[in-house]
């Protein structure tokens, strides 16, 4: 049976597991291992320009980039640098097998 939809989207917050976060307040995290099940229910981009992407530091959004890389999901709105940042992406629709 096919999936539902054609393209999900999600907005997606930075992980745990750093010590401490830069900021008070609220803050928002997610663990890394949720990633994959996100990715097999068919997510396969995100947004991830919000006021919450840095709340754990650069390396938060290091990590976040390398773990949405090795899962597959492809994601634009946050990067190292403003050109990663503002960086155009495309998702295809999969077929179903």
């Amino acid at each position: 049976m096919g999936k539902p939809f054609e393209n999900t989207a999600i907005d997606f917050e930075t992980f745990d597991g750093y010590p401490a976060p830069l900021f008070g307040g609220l803050r928002l995290r997610m663990h890394p291992d949720a990633v994959s099940d996100l990715h097999t229910l068919g997510f396969d981009i995100m947004s991830r320009s919000n006021n919450h992407t840095t709340d754990w530091g650069i390396e938060g959004l290091i990590e976040t980039s390398r773990v949405l890389d090795d899962v597959g999901i492809v994601h634009a709105g946050a990067g190292k640098t403003m050109g990663e940042a503002r960086r155009v992406v495309f998702s295809r629709p999969q077929k179903d097998e």
